[in-house]
């Protein structure tokens, strides 16, 4: 559907983003794109990571445990499990199975739950490693 225009320049003038323009238009974000383009209209900004409300958002989303499971360690194991990652290379299965926090995660259930003792102690190995190699 060819839009005017009018159309386009209604949906700037009226403070709409690219993306809310494409909606109320029927069109793709990059068709209003190439009119804003080819008529010299600005459209209002899409949500920007830069935007104050974007960061309070996503500082709310890290203080979340269903969000962000690692909020749930002490600050001791939060560092052992920085440790692990960063110079251990391990995953984070494999972080928080050699912390004893394997409670975290389900896929880190799926881990501890093998009962594997052999695998647990070369992540504990793995672990003191890193710590020795930081430390």
């Amino acid at each position: 559907m060819k839009n005017s225009i009018d159309a386009y320049r209604a949906c700037a003038e009226g403070g709409l983003s690219a993306t809310q323009a494409a909606e109320r238009l029927g069109v793709s974000k990059s068709a209003v794109y190439v009119a804003a383009k080819r008529y010299g209209l600005i459209f209002a900004r899409d949500y920007s990571r830069n935007c104050e409300a974007y960061r309070e958002r996503m500082k709310a989303l890290n203080a979340d445990p269903e969000y962000n499971p690692l909020v749930m360690l002490t600050a001791a194991e939060r560092a052992d499990y920085d440790l692990c990652v960063s110079k251990g290379r391990m995953t984070r299965q494999e972080a928080l199975a050699s912390i004893g926090r394997s409670d975290i995660m389900d896929c880190a259930r799926d881990l501890a739950g093998r009962n594997d003792q052999a695998q647990l102690s070369e992540l504990n190995v793995a672990r003191d490693k890193a710590r020795a190699a930081n430390g």
